[in-house]
Formats: C-alpha cells, sequence, structure tokens
C-alpha cells in the first residue's frame, strides 16, 4: 500500500468580523487508516482567537442555520495542533468561525493534511 497526502489548507486566511470560511475534503471508500492532521494560529482582535471546527456535511448545515450539531474538532484558540481519524466515505468540512467577532477581522496561518493508505 502507498500512503496518499491531499493539502487541505495552507497558508494565511483572512476571516471578516461575523464571517466563516470552510474547506470542503472527502474521505474516499476505498481509503484505509485515514488521518487527518493540522495547525492553524491565529491573531487580530482582543483575543487573538478563531473558533474551528470539523464536521460532516450534515452537521455543517445544522451548524449554519443555528441548530444542534455535532463535531469531530472544536476549538476556539489562538493555536492549536491536532489529529483526527475520521470514518471513510464522507464530505467533511473544516471551518475557521470568526461570527463571534462583532468588529475584529482574524487572520489565521494554517496548514491541515489529509492522508490514508490506499
Amino acid at each position: 500500500m502507498a500512503r496518499r497526502t491531499i493539502n487541505i489548507v495552507n497558508g494565511l486566511l483572512v476571516v471578516p468580523d461575523g464571517n466563516c470560511q470552510w474547506n470542503e475534503f472527502n474521505i474516499p471508500r476505498e481509503a484505509k487508516d485515514p488521518l487527518v492532521q493540522g495547525y492553524f494560529v491565529a491573531t487580530g482582535g482582543s483575543g487573538n482567537d478563531i473558533d474551528v471546527f470539523v464536521m460532516d456535511e450534515i452537521d455543517f448545515i445544522n451548524w449554519r442555520n443555528g441548530h444542534e450539531f455535532k463535531v469531530y474538532y472544536q476549538a476556539r484558540l489562538t493555536t492549536d495542533q491536532f489529529e483526527l481519524r475520521l470514518p471513510v466515505n464522507k464530505k467533511y468540512l473544516l471551518v475557521f468561525s470568526n461570527m463571534f467577532s462583532a468588529l475584529s477581522s482574524k487572520q489565521v496561518r494554517t496548514r491541515v493534511d489529509l492522508s490514508y493508505e490506499i
């Protein structure tokens, strides 16, 4: 088997106040041992923080509509590193949300990759 790595996001994001940005990714049915690894560092506003979520597409829709939702990862921090083992054959979203800030945009330096055996 060979390990395949796909970049989900890499670089600097600017998330305006009251807004969010997201990146979609899929884990194929044939993937073995899927792993999502990444980090983020946020600056801006009084707390230098950002909400970060990893959720599937159904929970993303619920979150966007203000309903109850489940996540595989959730943090409101300045910086963090994470590793997630996720179920295969699903669509996921990596969300950077600044919805809680009414005045300040946030700058987020990040890199997140998906790797799996094929």
